[in-house]
């Protein structure tokens, strides 16, 4: 424990610093946009291109992918059948699924793992992005209409819409090929992504919003509590599968990752209440610290 304290409380220092930049008015929703927008695009990118290339991935590791797919759709199920099949079921599947690997658990298994740690995470969230960049919503969007098609058109577009899904693809078909990067490329693109922790702790502080209105609480209290059932649930199965330790400890940890940033927007976009919806997110973001340092502590 005593040797990751320096890191954590290192991490935690930048989201706290952050979060107080906010809160005094110093940075405003620009500056998260831009932070944001920089980590997605830029940062987070060339960390994953960095830590990918130069990395035989066996085709037997591609049963992550669709561990990060599975562990969506067992949420999504939980979420549903554990409502009255109302309103309430719609919030708790899209609030109960998906991980934010990219912005927060990335950062810190890269920061206490070595490459094969960084490899299973990147494979986790291939599956993972699938679901939380899409498949969620349409699935929710569906249930919410009875009547309405699952849009899969729709569905295509968010998932690979997005740049970090492109990256690991790419880097997944250059290492099954054993192709690496010209050798100018690494240095330059590793300055860019040294940076990602910093940038992705960053937008987690300027993104906690942590506002308890009274109606909130009982809602709160119950999908918190059921993500992290469902995320204990995971963890004891992930512990219990036949596979090497050095897949087995960071696929624990992500298990405890926070909920994914998408699902403040797809609850908006279901018609939901999204304040409760951030709110959530900002309190898991804190239980997944505590949970993901004791995992990395104690595994």
């Amino acid at each position: 424990m005593h040797a990751i304290l320096p890191k954590v409380c290192g991490y935690l220092g930048i989201i706290l610093v952050s979060y107080a930049l906010k809160r005094k008015g110093i940075v405003n929703q620009q500056a998260y946009s831009i932070f944001s927008s920089l980590m997605l695009k830029l940062t987070l990118p060339c960390a994953i291109i960095i830590n990918m290339n130069n990395q035989q991935i066996a085709f037997s590791l591609l049963f992550i992918i669709l561990l990060g797919l599975s562990y969506n759709a067992v949420s999504l199920m939980i979420g549903y059948w554990s409502g009255k099949k109302n309103q309430q079921s719609l919030m708790q599947m899209i609030n109960v699924s998906g991980y934010n690997i990219g912005c927060f658990a990335m950062p810190f298994v890269s920061g206490f793992f070595d490459a094969t740690g960084f490899i299973v995470t990147s494979l986790f969230d291939i599956g993972n992005s699938i679901m939380c960049l899409g498949v969620n919503y349409g699935i929710a969007s569906a249930i919410k209409d009875k009547h309405q098609h699952f849009d899969f058109q729709s569905m295509f577009i968010k998932v690979f819409h997005s740049i970090p899904v492109w990256t690991y693809f790419i880097m997944l078909i250059l290492s099954f090929m054993s192709i690496k990067l010209p050798s100018f490329f690494p240095p330059f693109l590793e300055t860019i992504g040294n940076a990602n922790p910093f940038i992705a702790m960053a937008v987690i502080g300027f993104s906690l919003q942590i506002t308890f209105k009274k109606e909130y609480l009982v809602d709160i209290f119950k999908i918190v509590s059921l993500r992290l059932f469902i995320s204990i649930c995971l963890a004891i199965f992930t512990y219990l599968l036949p596979i090497d330790n050095s897949l087995k400890r960071p696929l624990i940890i992500l298990c405890f990752s926070p909920i994914g940033a998408a699902a403040v927007v797809f609850t908006e976009l279901l018609g939901l209440d999204y304040e409760k919806a951030a709110c959530i997110n900002s309190i898991y973001v804190i239980i997944s610290i505590i949970m993901m340092c004791l995992c990395i502590s104690f595994i």
